[in-house]
C-alpha cells in the first residue's frame, strides 16, 4: 500500500476533482479527506452509516484498557548499540 499527497479544492457542490499520476493503478482506493474547520462535524460523521470515522471528540475513560496491556520487565532498559547502529 502506498500513499500520495495531493492538494485539492472542495467546490460548492462538496465535490473533489483530482488528476492522479499515471503510476497509480486502476482499481479501488481509499480516500481520506483532511480539512480545516472550526465546527463540530462529529454528529454528521456518526449519522452517516458509510463513514467509518471515529470522532475526534470521542471521550476515552481513564482505565478503560486496564489489564489488557502489559509491558516487558526490561521496558526501560537501555537499548543495545546494535539497535542504534542498524546492525541486524
Amino acid at each position: 500500500m502506498k500513499a500520495i499527497k495531493l492538494e485539492a479544492v472542495i467546490d460548492d457542490r462538496h465535490e473533489l476533482h483530482l488528476k492522479l499520476p499515471k503510476e497509480v493503478k486502476v482499481g479501488p482506493a481509499e480516500v481520506i479527506v483532511v480539512f480545516e474547520d472550526d465546527s463540530d462535524v462529529s454528529g454528521i460523521l456518526q449519522k452517516s452509516p458509510e463513514a467509518k470515522v471515529r470522532s475526534l471528540g470521542e471521550v476515552r475513560r481513564f482505565g478503560q484498557f486496564r489489564g489488557l496491556i502489559q509491558s516487558a520487565d526490561d521496558f526501560d532498559a537501555p537499548l543495545p548499540n546494535a539497535f542504534w547502529l542498524g546492525d541486524n
